[in-house]
């Protein structure tokens, strides 16, 4: 039974920290790390700032664990893609992996907030790499 208990509360856990980054995705896409609070994210899933730090260290970890999410995600659609490919007609596996990148850009919110980190680095990036 406490097992059980155990199983649940962290799954709930994890629901809501998917919740919490689900919101910090949308504001970092949008604002950037400079410009996204900790207050937005919170008001958008219902709780106070404070209980964020339940979930993650700080604005940082959270930045970094959503960067994390998009990056795995943007592997991952290409790495499907390139598994199915046909090596017999390379224009149209060019033209075709063309055509994901496109859709991707414009429907996942996660290589959404990654293009955009990749075009323009943020403040706790410098910070990370030891860059100014």
């Amino acid at each position: 039974m406490i097992t059980d208990e155990r199983s649940l509360n962290y799954e709930v856990i994890l629901l809501k920290s998917n919740e919490i980054k689900e919101a910090a995705l949308k504001y970092f896409t949008i604002h950037g790390y400079e410009g996204a609070s900790l207050s937005q994210i919170a008001e958008e899933v219902g709780m106070k700032k404070q209980s964020i730090y339940a979930h993650f260290k700080g604005k940082d970890d959270l930045f970094l664990q959503v960067l994390r999410d998009a990056k795995e995600t943007e592997l991952s659609s290409k790495h499907q893609y390139f598994n199915k490919m046909d090596s017999k007609n390379p224009e149209k596996d060019l033209y075709g992996f063309l055509q994901l990148v496109i859709d991707l850009f414009q429907k996942n919110e996660h290589i959404k907030f990654w293009l955009r980190m990749s075009f323009f680095r943020q403040r706790i990036l410098k910070k990370k790499s030891g860059r100014k």
